[in-house]
């Protein structure tokens, strides 16, 4: 298991903190922020750094080869790593439990839906409010199934918001985003 504390160095990263719910069988995730000597125009500031455990890289290069053949905004985005001469969306880094791999996310600050449904245990979504996350579901699905992709992990926890849950959004439903391709399969 890979612990870091906030301030930690991953490549050119720097750990912020550990995120909720953001252990798994196969990785750990961390929000991140781009050190300074590292950022360009147009490069993000803060992401999601997903580190595999030791002997799951073949997951994550997986997923990160996925990952680059989408362009929705239904669909969690991956970044390249900044600092390098080619395109490379997976290093290897060593912790002190060992080497192990990691990636770049984008980072969606808005919660999931499963933390959604736990807080309002005793309230429903509204049916508006269900249609337009099915709908923004399916039309993320419908992209990555055009690409002989299949997400085999859908699930509350996995449907991640773009913005919180804010009265002041007057009823709107903030952008659901699919992420946790790790399961996926390539059909091509």
């Amino acid at each position: 298991m890979i612990e870091l504390a906030k301030g930690e160095r991953v490549g050119p990263f720097e750990i912020v903190r550990k995120l909720p719910r953001g252990e798994g069988g196969m990785a750990v995730l961390y929000e991140a922020r781009l050190r300074d000597k590292y950022r360009t125009p147009g490069a993000p500031t803060r992401v999601a750094l997903k580190i595999a455990r030791a002997d799951r890289f073949d997951f994550l290069k997986d997923e990160a080869n996925l990952l680059r053949r989408f362009d929705h905004p239904g669909v969690v985005r991956v970044y390249p790593l900044p600092g390098r001469e080619k395109e490379v969306y997976v290093a290897r880094q060593t912790f002190t439990t060992g080497p192990s791999y990691y990636l770049a996310m984008e980072y969606i600050g808005g919660g999931s839906l499963a933390d959604y449904l736990q807080r309002k245990r005793h309230e429903r979504l509204s049916v508006r409010q269900a249609v337009q996350i099915a709908l923004q579901v399916a039309s993320a699905l419908e992209h990555i199934h055009a690409r002989g992709v299949i997400n085999l992990d859908v699930k509350p926890s996995n449907i991640l918001f773009r913005r919180s849950w804010s009265r002041r959004l007057l009823g709107l439903t903030p952008q659901a985003v699919l992420c946790d391709f790790g399961i996926a399969r390539d059909m091509q």
